[in-house]
């Protein structure tokens, strides 16, 4: 007899790091032993019938167990506790942003990593977290240690505060009826109703429109498929922008075999690098990688910005996808 009770509201403090993002206490799953589950049932043949016939009726609450992962999930999956590296296809090269191609060929520099013949003194992969544990032999991350990091923000399995274990109602009537010594005649009405059914649920599906819109200011036009509003990447290096604005900044161009991009020559400033960009004369006209939009919260990724401008001298706090 157990059920799962709301976990208390408690703020807790929420840490910041630009590749890995802002992530919410998750809800733990908690249990109470004051779930009453009822039953009863009876077979009765009445002697009128001369004991051919038989009367059955039962009914009983019966509460289900979850899996073993839900709460495994709301209270470990919150990617503050047991820490995701999510990485995208990318170059192998040393000082490219952290991809999954580097951590599978071990082409990795962490910074005050070994000085190898792969990784010279001074050269450090980007997005790779100080005092990360990277090990060469096996091309991956030291998993005791490894404090959680990628391109793309991790995700994570959240149970909501107010869940609550499945139940069902369920009960049946029969009767049965003797014909032969050898055969018997029966008709039964069996009901079962279940109640709070755990499902998953997407809070954070994406909006074709804001895609849209998203990739409008990217290219200045609309994209001609659906494909091109998820298939657009941004660089993660530049040069330094022009006019004093302390950010790295690149030209934008038309990728190779698409429509052409009117915004075509413009300067554009990286505002995150490989996630957020915007036009050097409008940086409150935000591009966000569709990927990251999808993994992010919206206020995340506005506090993600906000930090980075602060720490570049730049106070204005940017509105994603608005």
């Amino acid at each position: 007899m157990t059920r799962a009770s709301p976990r208390p509201n408690q703020k807790q403090p929420r840490s910041f790091n630009p590749l890995v993002g802002l992530f919410p206490p998750a809800a733990a799953v908690t249990h109470r032993l004051l779930d009453f589950q009822p039953r009863i049932g009876f077979a009765w043949s009445p002697a009128a019938l001369n004991g051919k016939t038989v009367i059955r009726a039962a009914f009983g609450l019966f509460y289900d167990h979850p899996l073993l992962a839900i709460g495994f999930n709301s209270d470990i999956a919150d990617a503050a506790q047991q820490q995701q590296g999510i990485l995208t296809p990318g170059s192998p090269s040393q000082t490219a942003l952290l991809n999954a191609v580097q951590v599978f060929q071990g082409t990795v520099c962490p910074p005050g990593g070994p000085v190898t013949p792969v990784c010279p003194a001074g050269v450090i992969t980007p997005g790779v977290a100080a005092g990360s544990d990277y090990q060469f032999g096996r091309q991956r991350f030291n998993d005791q240690t490894f404090p959680g990091f990628g391109p793309v923000l991790p995700f994570t399995l959240p149970v909501q505060k107010n869940f609550e274990y499945a139940y069902a109602n369920q009960g049946n009537f029969t009767i049965e009826r003797e014909l032969t010594k050898d055969m018997t005649l029966s008709a039964s009405y069996i009901f079962v109703g279940a109640h709070h059914l755990p499902h998953p649920l997407d809070i954070n599906a994406p909006r074709t429109d804001l895609q849209i819109s998203n990739f409008f200011r990217l290219a200045g036009r609309n994209p001609v498929n659906t494909t091109e509003p998820l298939a657009f990447s941004i660089p993660t290096t530049g040069v330094a922008c022009p006019g004093g604005v302390p950010l790295r900044c690149f030209t934008m161009t038309t990728p190779v075999g698409a429509p052409a991009y009117a915004t075509a020559g413009q300067t554009v400033a990286i505002i995150v690098p490989g996630m957020i960009t915007a036009p050097l004369a409008n940086l409150g006209s935000r591009i966000v990688n569709a990927g990251v939009a999808n993994f992010a919260a919206v206020d995340d990724i506005k506090l993600i910005d906000a930090d980075l401008m602060r720490k570049n001298g730049v106070v204005k706090l940017f509105h994603l996808l608005e």
